[in-house]
């Protein structure tokens, strides 16, 4: 005898919530990405920063 209404709609529901899961975690897996990017987006621009005023004040005192 085959599975009954409500096992069958279980499983779906179940199946769907798989789904929903996996797609939630490639989400996150996104978003870390591109926050990962930003701030070493923005350690560079600061370490930029520092080097480019580093030598600017040696060439000054030169």
């Amino acid at each position: 005898m085959g599975a009954t209404i409500a096992e069958t709609v279980a499983e779906e529901r179940e199946s769907e919530a798989d789904d929903e899961e996996k797609e939630i975690k490639k989400v996150a897996v996104d978003v870390v990405a591109v926050l990962q990017q930003t701030t070493l987006t923005s350690q560079a621009r600061i370490s930029i920063s520092n080097i480019t005023s580093f030598y600017l004040k040696e060439e000054d005192s030169v």
